[in-house]
């Protein structure tokens, strides 16, 4: 299947927007826009007429699309969102096609490196939580506990006002000592 084919295809499925279709809708420009955006991140090589002819457009419109298409993901986190979804899926997708020994190796090392990085992220975290000491470790704990347990009701608002009161408290005693 052809790459438009297929980004059109998950666009069609994720939104349920025709990008092909006849409008001047916003939420329809800004898919449109994403597409140009993500053929060209997938197939660089693919002239902006052939993009064009496969949402019957003319290269001029995918000009415009791809030149907005900043402005349009700044202003609305949904087509963010939905980027980083089909990134991820067309990704995916290719992984899986692909024969070619070498591209797994490198997809199994990318991951490898995700995986170290997260298990750096969470012995940093794990430092930061041997500090305290058991007795202080029991009290956050039951604290996040009471919290889950009294979770939408008024004394949870209030035990919420408590404990920023009083962290804000102790973080302005925190900052005077800090300047003597």
């Amino acid at each position: 299947m052809e790459i438009t084919e297929r980004l059109k295809e998950i666009i069609l499925a994720e939104t349920n927007v025709n990008i092909e279709a006849v409008t001047r809708k916003r939420n329809t420009i800004e898919l449109r826009a994403l597409y140009y955006n993500l053929i060209k991140h997938f197939g660089p090589k693919i002239t902006l007429s052939n993009i064009a002819e496969s949402v019957n457009k003319n290269h001029a419109t995918v000009i415009h699309g791809l030149n907005n298409y900043d402005i349009y993901e700044r202003f609305n986190n949904d087509l963010r969102d939905l980027r980083k979804l089909i990134i991820k899926q067309m990704e995916s997708e290719n992984i899986q096609a692909t024969t070619d020994i070498n591209i797994l190796k490198l997809a199994i090392e990318q991951k490898d490196i995700k995986i170290l990085q997260l298990e750096l992220e969470l012995e940093i975290v794990k430092n930061k939580l041997s500090t305290f000491t058991k007795s202080e470790y029991n009290i956050i704990n039951k604290l996040n506990e009471l919290l889950i347990d009294i979770k939408d009701t008024e004394l949870h608002d209030v035990m919420i006002i408590r404990l920023q009161a009083m962290y804000d408290m102790n973080m302005k005693v925190i900052k005077q000592k800090k300047r003597k």
